[in-house]
């Protein structure tokens, strides 16, 4: 994995100008966690610094494939940095797994996925997920 590139499989499914896109954003999204995490003082900014955001996004991101962790879903990698605050249900996003306990533990996943996840840990995430599914007969015959 060569430092700050997307995976292989992006870089060829949307062309080499993509790697450049990519890096803008991998960018921005490091310097927007790492801000927040600062604010709200899960970090120390003199020991965890931006630098340490972007390896931590870039390895999940490689560690899927660009594709979303909870759902192993293909994500709509043309769309980053193009989209005006619009909801985009497949926008590539980094959710933290436990942000008090592991900041820099990270996941790439989709948009919407990440706003149901909001601040459940991952187990109660998967504990909703399977309670859903469990009633998903009941929910689609009372429609």
């Amino acid at each position: 994995m060569k430092e700050y590139n997307p995976p292989k499989n992006l870089i060829e499914k949307y062309g080499q100008d993509f790697v450049k896109i990519y890096k803008k954003w991998l960018d921005n999204k490091a310097a927007a966690l790492h801000k927040r995490d600062r604010n709200d003082n899960l970090i120390d900014p003199k020991i965890i610094k931006k630098s340490h955001y972007k390896l931590a996004i870039n390895k999940a991101i490689h560690e899927t494939n660009g594709r979303c962790f909870y759902s192993n879903l293909e994500l709509d990698w043309d769309k980053i940095s193009t989209y005006k605050n619009e909801k985009i249900p497949n926008l590539p996003t980094i959710d933290h797994v436990d942000r008090k306990k592991f900041p820099l533990k990270l996941v790439l996943c989709s948009w919407k996925i990440n706003d149901m996840k909001s601040d459940m840990s991952v187990e109660e995430f998967l504990y909703m997920c399977e309670i859903i599914s469990k009633n998903a007969f009941n929910i689609k015959n009372k429609l």
